[in-house]
């Protein structure tokens, strides 16, 4: 009888799996008898006496010794086998070649790349070209390494765009307070504005007191300081005081909207905005062109702060996808350590890991921007985090919901047949 392919390689793995099993497993797992039948397996195979009753056997005995390496098996015994690899580099060092490189290689390893030394590119100086470099590495390390620097990555996005987000928002809440302020004094400048033009008009039209005027200037351009009535004196002070007040909340509107432009480059800065020296004002008329200025350079800040709003809801819209995707990368990383310490990291581990961080951002994106409240008084970041790290509870109440619509127009059709 020829021995079939997988046979072959059933031989070829048992040998693999009883090293574990005699490793890994305590002494009275693995019965005298089992190691003696797989032994005579491969003494009849290499003899060319392979038969049926040797394959029954052999098989039997097979299954009863990946039974006791359970959840271990071939697969990911294979998996967190060592894998020498061969890179040529720069750094300084002396050159190795192809038999001390598969000298250097632990037993049993795989060794990847060729052997044979690079050719060294006609760019590179010879004396950088110095260097045979060897990495030995499991599949499953190999992984790790990865999952640690993609969850290193996420807890870095995380806080720059949580800190881009939560601080233009604030500043924006504070430019809104400041320019609601604003908004209530500019009505109150005005009817002082009015009223001290009233009042010097009076004073022009009275000819005992129009000599404290100049002849030659409109009421707007009338100095403030002359000697008027204790009333108009009041009046001023009050216009130049609440000028002053516009004048704070104006500058300051302005910080804080080059504030946001510094953390969101994508919002304009202002081309031109020119401080003024705070001095009282002379005339009405640089009132009344400081009030109209200060309603252009409001609309100028609501553009921004319109632009900056479209920014800040795509920053918090990522923001708990980012913190979905690092919860699950965090449970990855626990899962892969408990694999590795288990050996029971297999070929499709990786990428049900990847689908797991994608599902945990999916995840996150759907508790986090849900709106979703629990008595815990947990906020959305952090319900997006455990979102992300227990990605089953919240995929199975999805299931079912749908289960329930599914139920639900299902008797519906039938309540109508």
């Amino acid at each position: 009888m020829k021995l079939q392919k997988a046979e072959i390689e059933a031989l070829h793995n048992a040998s693999q799996l009883l090293q574990f099993v005699a490793e890994h497993r305590d002494k009275t797992a693995l019965p005298e008898d089992l190691v003696k039948r797989i032994t005579h397996a491969w003494e009849v195979s290499e003899s060319n006496q392979w038969d049926s009753a040797a394959a029954t056997d052999f098989w039997v005995a097979y299954s009863e010794l990946c039974d006791i390496a359970q959840p271990t098996t071939v697969d990911t015994i294979g998996m967190n086998a060592p894998v020498v690899a061969r890179r040529g580099g720069l750094p300084f060092g002396a050159r190795k070649d192809g038999s001390e490189i598969a000298a250097a290689a632990p037993v049993g390893a795989q060794v990847t790349g060729s052997l044979a030394p690079d050719a060294k590119p006609s760019w590179i100086p010879g004396w950088l070209w110095t260097r045979e470099r060897i990495r030995v590495k499991t599949s499953s390390r190999r992984f790790a390494g990865w999952c640690m620097a993609t969850l290193l990555l996420f807890l870095v996005l995380v806080v720059v765009f949580g800190y881009i987000a939560s601080s233009a928002d604030t500043l924006s809440r504070e430019i809104r307070d400041l320019e609601a302020t604003a908004d209530q004094i500019a009505p109150q400048i005005r009817t002082d504005i009015d009223g001290i033009a009233a009042d010097l008009a009076k004073v022009a039209a009275d000819d005992k007191t129009k000599a404290l005027l100049e002849p030659d200037k409109g009421v707007l351009d009338q100095s403030l300081d002359g000697a008027f009535a204790a009333e108009v004196r009041l009046k001023i002070s009050q216009l130049r005081e609440r000028l002053q007040k516009m004048y704070y909340d104006t500058d300051t509107m302005y910080q804080k909207v080059e504030a946001i432009s510094a953390v969101m480059p994508f919002v304009p800065k202002f081309s031109e905005y020119h401080k003024g020296d705070l001095t009282p004002v002379p005339v009405l008329r640089d009132a009344v062109a400081n009030l109209s200025s200060y309603y252009v350079n409001r609309r100028d800040v609501n553009e921004r702060l319109q632009s900056a709003w479209i920014w800040i809801s795509m920053y918090n819209g990522f923001v708990p996808m980012l913190l979905g995707a690092l919860g699950a990368a965090t449970y990855v990383v626990r899962l892969i350590s408990e694999e590795i310490r288990g050996t029971t990291f297999s070929r499709t581990s990786p990428i049900r890991h990847v689908m797991r961080i994608a599902l945990g951002a999916l995840a996150g994106v759907i508790i986090g921007l849900g709106g979703i409240v629990t008595g815990a008084g947990l906020s959305s970041a952090a319900l997006a985090f455990i979102a992300g790290y227990a990605v089953e509870p919240v995929f199975s109440t999805l299931d079912g919901i749908a289960e329930k619509f599914r139920t639900s127009r299902e008797s519906a059709a039938a309540a109508s047949k």
